[in-house]
């Protein structure tokens, strides 16, 4: 799936998303109430016709979408509900609407095998095909809701929407082994679900949707990359910029992390964030220690703010070069100089690299106000004010009264008196 848009009155619910999925692998879609998930999946089905976009499979588009040519194109969904007659056997239930024929009628013999082989050799479930679907426990009805969907065998694709909403937390461990099973048959799944914990476990790859479009992230001074393969590894489109001392390595760190998944998301280049970015590109900017190095860094925060889409935002992870400790360490070295020119020979051009960041949080604020920027105060988490040898042995409560205490005795401690601080930003909303 790539490109598609699905615009209803008054809303865009799809918005040029991609989605991507490779035979043996369970892709999960994931993302906020809202986020365009389902959309995602009724596009899929022949629900929607999108307005942009096309759907192909096996590397051939489908012109025409409607749930029998998605069906006959061997794509399959197993929805949350259960949709099972009580009353009937399992055989039953498996081949309702598509049972086998015999010289005399129905061929009940044929069809209990068939049930019986394929739970026991493809979802390695052992329950007999003459059980009624009332005997069974929700886990084993969903091993059947599974087996109608795929025992014609001509399944390529099987969508998975929020299968375990019904399971209990014990039976959701049968419904991985029978993915399990499926994967090893070399059947592509998407695994729909807001349990990140189930993502994470049973995933190979993710595709996470934001208002209607695929999360495409910009990691800004991305040094080794880390951070960027390993959101690469969860199906996140990740542009990145390094110095060039990193991007020498980052090639062999790929290969690397390639043998654990695909990492080709993640793409980078030598450059200077201050030589310009593109406009209203990224949901997210990734800033890992690296806003103290840009001088000056309005500027750099107001190219962040023009390279953010709308509602996009800033994470930042930034030390504090004003704590008292390394306030004395820095006059020893190198007096009150904070920024120093340096000619980079790959970029042929002088440039300004700060040496530390001297902002406290009131000021860092004001930087990101005056640039459009708006500090999410419930994201704040202060890179802790003691070493960690203060923390040895105490629990956590008493260290942040600890820390309380501190903070309540001088103003100038609270705002200056940290190793660091972490924080969000979101682009304004009214901003040009």
């Amino acid at each position: 799936m790539a490109g598609i848009s699905v615009v209803f009155p008054g809303v865009k619910a799809l918005d040029l998303a991609a989605l991507t999925v490779r035979p043996g692998e369970v892709h999960g879609l994931v993302g906020e109430n809202g986020a365009g998930k389902s959309t995602m999946i009724k596009v899929l089905a022949g629900v929607y016709a999108p307005d942009e976009g096309a759907v192909s499979l096996d590397g051939e588009r489908l012109i025409t979408l409607s749930p029998n040519l998605i069906h006959a194109a061997g794509v399959r969904f197993i929805h949350q509900e259960l949709h099972l007659v009580p009353h009937f056997t399992v055989a039953e239930s498996v081949f309702m609407g598509q049972e086998t024929s015999g010289r005399f009628g129905l061929d009940n013999k044929k069809m209990n095998e068939q049930a019986e082989v394929f739970l026991r050799e493809t979802l390695n479930a052992h329950i007999s095909p003459r059980t009624l679907i009332r005997d069974l426990g929700t886990a084993e009805k969903k091993l059947v809701q599974i087996t109608r969907a795929l025992i014609d065998g001509q399944a390529k694709l099987v969508v998975f929407d929020e299968p375990t909403a019904p399971l209990a937390i014990g039976e959701v461990d049968r419904l991985f082994a029978a993915i399990e099973g499926l994967k090893a048959n070399g059947i592509a799944m998407i695994y729909v679900s807001h349990y990140l914990g189930e993502i994470t476990q049973i995933c190979d790859r993710v595709t996470v949707l934001r208002n209607g479009k695929t999360v495409k992230v910009f990691d800004l001074g991305c040094g080794y990359g880390t951070t960027a393969l390993f959101l690469a590894l969860n199906g996140y489109r990740v542009e990145g910029i390094t110095l060039e001392f990193y991007f020498k390595t980052i090639k062999k760190r790929m290969a690397y992390w390639s043998a654990f998944g695909d990492v080709s998301g993640f793409t980078y280049e030598y450059r200077n964030i201050l030589d310009g970015m593109p406009k209203n590109a990224y949901d997210v900017v990734i800033a890992q220690d690296t806003l103290h190095h840009l001088e000056p860094v309005g500027q750099a925060l107001s190219k962040i703010h023009q390279a953010l889409k709308s509602n996009g935002i800033l994470i930042a992870v930034e030390e504090n070069g004003s704590n008292v400790v390394q306030n004395v360490k820095l006059i020893k070295q190198r007096g009150f100089k904070k920024v120093k020119t340096i000619y980079d020979e790959v970029l042929e051009k002088e440039i300004l690299i700060g040496d530390e960041n001297i902002r406290s949080l009131s000021a860092w604020d004001a930087l990101l106000s005056k640039n459009n920027l708006s500090l999410n105060y419930d994201s704040l988490n202060y890179i802790r004010f003691f070493y960690p040898i203060a923390y040895k042995d105490k629990p956590i409560e008493e260290v942040f009264r600890m820390e309380q205490r501190i903070q309540h005795k001088s103003s100038v401690l609270k705002k200056w008196f940290f190793f660091g601080l972490n924080f969000v930003a979101h682009k304004n909303v009214l901003s040009n």
